[in-house]
């Protein structure tokens, strides 16, 4: 029996996570997860387009929908965390053939996402005009922004949902499936997105009836193109295609692993609350020097994603090789992935961030926005991307130490850059020297500098504890 138990394990096994060079490793992991988020990207961009194009001359329609960023970041942050805790616990049960693991951890996702929902969608409509006021928007501005919301919280829920069984296929390694369920949303949304928002769409031969829904039709688009995803996700549990298995059993909802979850996962989750908490500040200083820089904003920080993108899917598969080799004990192993990883992904960002310093006009000019929005977004990005790459020191720090099993180091360097340096130093920048927007600009590189050399320096210091077993993880 514990022969079989033992070859369960080496069958999942991926070719060259515990020997061999790890940048073809990290790299093979890490395509798929960024083929699927290039396809949502292509998504965001081409939603940001059809909204914008619904009244190109009103600014209120797009930066309504930014208002709401902040919200969706919070759903993103929670989904983020389940992710991260799923897959960091996987990864770990994996390298340790812990059955534990394999048996109890869908059931004990899914019921805290149940939870999380049921408390989000309560929350949120009940006090749903009360959130949209709070985060600054008014006028227009706060009507489509509403009527955004509104309809876009349902995706909360399979967000949450599919964060859990998503967290686990990244946990095993099974990346592919994981971009087929990115995929599949994204494709959906782009074909669903004209006809809920428009009236007509016209095609060279033939005009198509649409809805005309507006930004409510953006949004419902969403939600329907997330629910087919997660159901797709749901057939692979079903045909029992993962190690971890998914037998829908409330008895296997287990305490002590939804603990381990919490713990290890949702310190990703408060640091991306104190992101969106930062965000909602930024939004108020923006509007203090110019609304439109919300609008000229919620550009930049979809289109940015190219830049980012690629640090997230390695920082995804770096949790995948830490956690298996953290759980074989491999810390040698484990400090060379988190050196690989961060010089991977530095290469990568110094290419696509000099791309959108030279091409930036080109970019925007695209979305035929007013030239004032135009040029704030062009200003944003050609100031902030020469030192994008000191980014890849932190992030990839970050998926480390959750890989780990340590995760309070990554909140805290999460909360450094975005609570205790960011915003006070757009505060200092903006009213006290007068900088107005390029205040806001000098406030982000000055959080991006300091956060990089502590988050380098501390990583040093865990790596040296936790080759002597100094270092307490989860």
């Amino acid at each position: 029996m514990e022969k079989m138990e033992e070859n369960k394990f080496d069958k999942s096994e991926i070719k060259g996570i515990f020997t061999g060079p790890l940048s073809p490793v990290i790299i093979k992991l890490a395509m798929p997860i960024l083929a699927g988020m290039v396809f949502q990207l292509f998504y965001t961009i081409v939603d940001t387009a059809f909204i914008n194009f619904i009244d190109p001359k009103n600014p209120a329609i797009l930066g309504g929908t930014g208002y709401i960023f902040p919200v969706m970041f919070v759903a993103m942050a929670l989904s983020n965390g389940l992710s991260v805790g799923l897959s960091a616990l996987v990864a770990k049960g994996i390298g340790e053939k812990d059955d534990n693991i394999i048996y109890k951890t869908a059931e004990s996702g899914l019921f805290i996402a149940l939870v999380i929902s049921v408390l989000v969608y309560v929350f949120g409509y009940v006090f749903s005009e009360q959130i949209i006021l709070g985060l600054g928007a008014t006028g227009d501005y706060f009507k489509y922004g509403h009527d955004y919301f509104i309809y876009i919280l349902p995706i909360t829920g399979f967000m949450l949902f599919g964060s859990v069984l998503g967290g686990i296929l990244q946990g095993e390694g099974l990346m592919q499936k994981f971009m087929n369920y990115m995929i599949i949303g994204t494709v959906l949304n782009i074909v669903l997105d004209p006809f809920f928002i428009f009236e007509s769409i016209n095609l060279k031969f033939i005009t198509i009836p649409g809805l005309g829904l507006g930004v409510k039709g953006a949004a419902i688009a969403t939600v329907i193109g997330q629910f087919f995803s997660f159901i797709y996700l749901v057939s692979i549990f079903i045909k029992k295609e993962t190690l971890v298995t998914l037998e829908w059993k409330f008895s296997h909802v287990t305490p002590s692993i939804m603990k381990r979850i919490f713990f290890i996962g949702f310190p990703q989750s408060f640091g991306q609350l104190i992101m969106s908490f930062a965000f909602v500040i930024m939004n108020l200083i923006a509007t203090k020097i110019d609304p439109l820089i919300v609008t000229s904003s919620s550009l930049v920080g979809r289109v940015e994603q190219l830049v980012y993108m690629p640090l997230f899917a390695i920082a995804a598969a770096t949790i995948t090789v830490v956690g298996q080799n953290m759980g074989r004990k491999s810390v040698d192993r484990v400090e060379k992935t988190w050196k690989v990883s961060m010089l991977i992904s530095a290469g990568i960002v110094l290419f696509t961030s000099s791309m959108f310093f030279i091409f930036a006009q080109k970019i925007y000019g695209l979305f035929k926005q007013t030239p004032e929005v135009t040029f704030y977004a062009v200003t944003q990005t050609r100031v902030i991307m020469p030192f994008m790459l000191i980014s890849a020191v932190v992030i990839i720090t970050r998926a480390v130490y959750q890989a780990i099993g340590y995760p309070i180091p990554g909140l805290m360097l999460t909360s450094l850059r975005f609570f205790v340096i960011v915003i006070p130093s757009m505060l200092i920048y903006v009213f006290v020297f007068d900088l107005g927007f390029h205040g806001m600009l000098y406030g982000h590189i000055t959080a991006m500098i300091v956060t990089a050399i502590v988050a380098w320096f501390w990583m040093k210091s865990s790596m040296k504890k936790l080759k002597l077993g100094k270092l307490k993880t989860i």
